[in-house]
């Protein structure tokens, strides 16, 4: 994996490298790697894995058992977080219809107001940053090929919500020389270091493949769900979901969604009734209220955090 100059000399210079990590294969790969780097480079810094608790109505039940076993096979810290109000996805997204209403504006998280990503997952996780020292790396798994906004983000950027307020309009290389050159308030940075990966590196640092993938898929779908789960690395949600995320994302697929209402009935009723309060639909021209499913109950093996393969 390549690093960045500015994220290696900020390591060089002991800066803690906190790995955002969800429970998705994306930041599973990504921990795998860094920490691997980690012991083979002896980083001088502190390391360590944190995840933002997003309340269990909108997440599934395994994601912090998956989350903490990772960390602990992998021997590095790992911290869970949440918002300061106690708020839950749930409820960050009942406040926002609540202070939104007779305005017209829609209150659900959209491409232009992604406030379930800033205000229920970055707020949180930068609490914990400003703790963590003055000179700080987060790392997060986006990649680029998974759609045109992340394509668009840079390698690495100053993380202006948490820097001290002279560094933070500069470039990420002229930022570190400032703060080295000056070593007062917090500089921090956010790296993407999987940003140029394909599905392909990804699977293959879960330990695993996209083929095994599509096997355990077809095993889950015949309705033997013990054979699609017995030894799978990463997160159960990718044998009935493309992506791990919110159990139904505002952003998913209709086949995502109607696979998380079915298997979450409980979120799909909270959102149809978040749509009937508030007059808009959860995704525009789709609203959930119009999606009938049958509810299945979640298999009981996809409860079991399955153990990693030695040397993992």
């Amino acid at each position: 994996m390549h690093i960045h100059p500015v994220i290696a000399e900020a390591i060089r210079c002991k800066a803690a490298v906190a790995v955002s990590v969800s429970g998705g294969k994306d930041s599973q790969a990504m921990e795998r790697k860094l920490a691997q780097m980690r012991r083979e480079q002896a980083w001088p810094g502190s390391f360590f894995a944190v995840h933002a608790d997003i309340g269990e109505l909108f997440d599934w039940p395994w994601t912090l058992g998956l989350c903490r076993r990772n960390a602990d096979a992998l021997g590095h810290e790992f911290h869970v977080v949440k918002r300061i109000d106690g708020l839950d996805m749930a409820g960050l997204i009942w406040r926002r219809i609540e202070s939104t209403s007779g305005s017209g504006k829609p209150p659900f998280p959209s491409m232009a107001c992604r406030y379930c990503t800033s205000d229920a997952k970055t707020a949180p996780i930068d609490v914990l940053l400003r703790k963590a020292g003055s000179l700080v790396v987060c790392a997060v798994g986006l990649r680029s090929k998974e759609s045109y906004r992340r394509a668009k983000q840079p390698e690495i950027s100053v993380r202006k919500s948490i820097t001290t307020e002279r560094l933070k309009e500069l470039d990420p290389e002229r930022a570190l020389e400032e703060w080295l050159r000056k070593p007062e308030g917090r500089l921090a940075l956010t790296w993407n270091p999987i940003l140029d990966w394909d599905v392909n590196q990804v699977w293959e640092a879960c330990c695993t493949s996209q083929a095994e993938l599509d096997t355990r898929r077809e095993f889950f779908k015949m309705g033997y769900p013990g054979m699609a789960l017995s030894g799978w690395t990463a997160s159960p949600t990718y044998l009935w979901q493309s992506r791990h995320s919110c159990a139904i994302c505002v952003f998913g697929s209709r086949a995502d969604i109607e696979a998380g209402a079915a298997l979450k009935p409980e979120l799909h009723k909270e959102i149809a009734e978040m749509e009937e309060t508030c007059g808009f639909a959860w995704q525009q021209g789709n609203p959930l209220s119009k999606i009938t499913v049958s509810p299945q109950a979640i298999p009981l093996e996809a409860m079991t955090i399955q153990p990693l393969p030695m040397g993992y």
